[in-house]
């Protein structure tokens, strides 16, 4: 014997209570459905409906960021780790006292430079060159060149827009997944009342009969190997 399978995807949950909507529409007159799950099949479907189209909205928002958001990233390091470098080569030329090192939190007495590699990583160290150079041209200090105080500035703002706003996409990409996820037993337990209903009311039907109308009403049955024959067989037998 075939046996029903529910739904374990939002997309043929959608599905199973819009086909079930539909027929009763159709059939009216003579629905298997009772007053109350037509009442309550349109609201359910509309409100999983909007929290299926908020998740989906939400993680393609976040995900259409990711690629601009890396680009910007990997930018900002690239005028970060520059700027370092080029301080400690000025230094090595005698441009420049170490004693500049002080400005950028880093060893007065040694050229080794941090490792940059995550976005926090990056913010800290962002900051700190820009504050630090700023601090250090308001005392009188010549300006670094290539990359300039102005293009770190420009690329770490660019960089911190786009990193508060992954974060915040992120965000509210875990809330609506989270609404999703509980409002997902109310819905499978609501199509499996709904389907019990169907079910009930051709049960007066000879099996065959009964699950090709249950089927018009989006019951999805499995056949298990040769079932499908089978039954084809039988009710063409049956007609």
């Amino acid at each position: 014997m075939p046996y029903r399978r529910l739904p374990n995807t939002d997309a043929a949950r959608l599905k199973a209570m819009k086909t079930a909507m539909l027929r009763a529409n159709i059939d009216r007159k003579n629905s298997p459905l009772s007053a109350k799950i037509v009442y309550e099949l349109p609201l359910l479907m509309a409100e999983f409906n909007q929290a299926v189209q908020e998740y989906n909205d939400s993680f393609d928002s976040q995900k259409n960021n990711k690629k601009e958001h890396k680009m910007l990233m990997q930018n900002c390091k690239l005028y970060v780790s520059h700027f370092m470098q080029v301080m400690n080569f000025a230094v090595l030329r005698g441009d420049f006292d170490k004693s500049i090192r002080k400005f950028y939190d880093l060893p007065v007495n040694s050229a080794t430079l941090p490792t940059i590699q995550t976005e926090k990583q990056l913010e800290k160290w962002g900051k700190i060159l820009v504050d630090g150079e700023q601090k250090r041209q308001l005392e009188g200090g010549k300006p670094m060149q290539n990359p300039n105080l102005s293009t770190l500035i420009g690329s770490y703002e660019k960089f911190i827009d786009s990193f508060y706003l992954q974060k915040s996409l992120q965000k509210r990409t875990a809330n609506a997944q989270k609404k999703l996820v509980q409002i997902r037993p109310k819905i499978d337990d609501f199509i499996k009342l709904l389907w019990d209903e169907i079910e009930a009311f051709f049960e007066k039907y000879p099996p065959i009969i009964r699950r090709e109308k249950a089927k018009s009403y989006g019951i999805n049955y499995v056949y298990r190997k040769n079932e499908e024959k089978i039954e084809l067989n039988d009710l063409l037998n049956f007609g």
